[in-house]
């Protein structure tokens, strides 16, 4: 039998629900060396959109600031910049909360295709499967991320925890289209029959781009690898036919 998630030029390799996190280390080390050129592409795009929103943020403070230190008028620098740094933060927020993780979500669907052999990962695969689904997609990534937070100010193991609870939810609502409560009751039904599974997949996960930060071409595959890593995250522990068809 060939396996349904092994990406296309592997050998045949059938253990994938109820494997270790090295088995998830093993897929997304395959599906890299499959397509290092469409992985790197994507890396490059989400890199090049940070760069692009970080001038765009830095030009509107300029623009705010500019008036005032030409005319030397203290009210003109005083409204420009808070023009400047309101247009400076909401873009940062914008990006931070929304863009990221219809992005994320758009990258997600696009692995989804490779595996049933309709598309491949390259350099649009973050904007080229975003949907009107968007929002709702960015509602849950907000909500994640006060998860993680509360559980960071408990003591830092909590938001361990929630951080691996979250990886494994985001695909249940990208690629199910599960309500953030389903996709959230979900993943702690299965954290908590396999917690090693999740946290030591997600530990793994850590250390791998603790060891990425060091290199410039580590530093674009980041981006790429947090999605694959959530996507055979969810493969893994829930199988073929997903969270929604699997019960605790």
């Amino acid at each position: 039998m060939t396996d349904p998630w092994r990406p296309p030029g592997h050998e045949e390799h059938t253990k994938i629900e109820g494997g270790g996190p090295m088995e998830v280390g093993q897929l997304v080390w395959a599906d890299l060396s499959s397509n290092p050129v469409g992985h790197f592409a994507a890396g490059f795009a989400y890199f090049a959109a940070v760069m692009l929103l970080v001038l765009i943020a830095v030009a509107a403070l300029g623009i705010g600031l500019a008036p005032g230190i030409v005319m030397e008028d203290e009210t003109l620098l005083v409204v420009g910049g808070i023009f400047g740094m309101t247009v400076y933060t909401v873009s940062i927020l914008l990006f931070s909360f929304v863009g990221f993780p219809i992005m994320t979500a758009s990258l997600l669907r696009n692995l989804e295709d490779q595996r049933l052999g309709e598309g491949a990962i390259g350099l649009m695969s973050l904007f080229d499967r975003t949907s009107p689904e968007g929002l709702r997609i960015a509602g849950f990534y907000m909500l994640s991320q006060l998860i993680i937070l509360v559980g960071v100010l408990m003591l830092y193991l909590p938001g361990f925890v929630a951080m691996a609870l979250t990886t494994v939810a985001m695909p249940i609502v990208v690629l199910e289209g599960a309500t953030m409560k389903e996709a959230l009751n979900k993943a702690w039904a299965h954290m908590a029959k396999e917690p090693v599974f999740h946290l030591g997949t997600w530990g793994l996960f850590i250390g791998v781009v603790f060891a990425l930060y060091f290199t410039i071409i580590g530093l674009l595959l980041i981006f790429p690898l947090m999605v694959l890593w959530q996507y055979y995250t969810y493969k893994v522990a829930f199988g073929e036919e997903g969270a929604l068809a699997w019960e605790p």
